[in-house]
């Protein structure tokens, strides 16, 4: 078992570096806008973030009960029919159904391969070395983003088609890694879903856990209110629309390898900054970094924002290192999937509402402003229920 568990590491990093392959995401949007207009791209990212919240705690439950390596190895199918699905259709169900199936994989992901790796280390008596484990690999993992972004945008400029052609080879390829993970030992849930989730919530009482469930819930709103409206933001910005696409695709695909350099620089300084700033300090000063990024754009559409939207995978980088190794030993092994799950069903959950009620509009200005809205909102929710979980984190350290 022991030589099954080293094997374990090698696969998790493969499989965590061509998770990041995201050769479709510098052209998403702008193939959705193409297809069905501004608001139809809006509805169908709403749908995707729906259908996470869906899919996103039954799948910490099946993984909690029935195993990582299966819910990896479905996570890696879903996707790789999705992207076929894109290529092959243009019908607006059939993308919704894609679009399911791309938040299935995601859900599926979600928590589970860091429940995995931290089940790995952990019976290898190996826990200390999570952490800088987590933060070594996120820092590898941008830095695939950022040829899969260059690569994506290039092909974007060829046909908007090409970037999830290649994305369904790269899901293959996913599911032959996934097929190689062993399941480690661990206690497995024995509860009914509901249960699980109960004994799960449970968990907020503590002032500390709760704190970091309601940031969670904020950093993936927030994070996403630039990914898939930073598309038509450049596309606007250089003067081009959805149906006359020319070197957007390529600028989105060139911003976001920078975004993923950036991420790449910071997840390697997640250590560094808890240690300078201590847990609450770094996830505050992240979280302001990306509310300024959103209220920047809700702002104005100039050149002078992308230097900004470049610090976008900062706080993702460093908070996806920092918050699952505070959560981890504070949480029971068979929760971990579910209870890291819940957090990300709460973040998707409102940004798909958010996305949802954007998409009854064609005015870009509009979903602007209101971007603008919620980011501050935001920023100052998580400001003021700070100083709760840090007297809780002081109390016990």
């Amino acid at each position: 078992m022991t030589a099954a568990l080293e094997q374990n590491l090698v696969w998790y990093r493969r499989l965590r570096l061509v998770e990041r392959a995201f050769v479709w995401l510098p052209v998403s949007f702008l193939y959705f806008q193409s297809q069905f207009g501004l608001s139809g791209a809006l509805r169908l990212s709403g749908f995707y973030y729906l259908a996470v919240v869906i899919a996103e705690v039954p799948s910490g439950w099946l993984s909690d009960r029935f195993g990582r390596v299966r819910t990896l190895r479905l996570s890696a199918l879903w996707l790789l029919v999705a992207q076929v699905l894109f290529v092959t259709t243009e019908s607006f169900a059939v993308f919704v159904l894609a679009q399911t199936l791309v938040a299935m994989s995601f859900a599926f992901r979600s928590g589970t391969d860091v429940a995995l790796h931290y089940d790995s280390v952990e019976a290898l008596d190996r826990s200390a070395e999570f952490e800088p484990r987590e933060a070594t690999i996120a820092r590898d993992a941008y830095r695939v983003t950022v040829v899969a972004a260059l690569v994506g945008g290039a092909l974007g400029t060829v046909d908007l088609r090409l970037p999830f052609a290649v994305a369904a080879v790269v899901a293959l390829v996913q599911l032959v890694i996934a097929g190689q993970l062993s399941e480690p030992p661990r206690s497995y849930s024995e509860q009914r879903l509901l249960s699980q989730v109960g004994q799960c919530l449970a968990y907020l009482r503590r002032p500390l856990l709760g704190w970091l469930f309601f940031y969670v819930v904020a950093q993936i709103t927030l994070e996403h209110l630039s990914v898939e409206l930073g598309q038509p933001y450049i596309a606007e910005l250089l003067g081009e629309s959805a149906d006359d696409l020319q070197s957007a695709p390529l600028f989105v695909g060139v911003l976001l390898a920078v975004v993923a350099l950036v991420g790449s620089m910071s997840a390697a300084q997640a250590v560094r900054l808890r240690r300078s700033f201590g847990l609450i300090g770094a996830l505050l000063l992240l979280v302001g970094v990306e509310a300024a990024i959103a209220m920047a754009m809700a702002m104005t559409v100039s050149a002078w924002v992308l230097p900004l939207m470049a610090l976008r995978s900062v706080q993702p980088a460093i908070a996806n290192v920092l918050v699952p190794a505070t959560v981890s030993p504070l949480v029971r092994a068979e929760h971990r999937a579910t209870y890291l799950s819940l957090g990300s069903l709460g973040g998707r959950l409102g940004y798909g509402m958010v996305l949802l009620a954007l998409g009854t509009t064609d005015d870009f200005d509009t979903v602007r402003h209101a971007i603008g809205i919620v980011a501050l909102v935001l920023l100052v929710a998580v400001l003021v229920t700070s100083p709760i979980a840090r007297r809780d984190l002081e109390v016990h350290e």
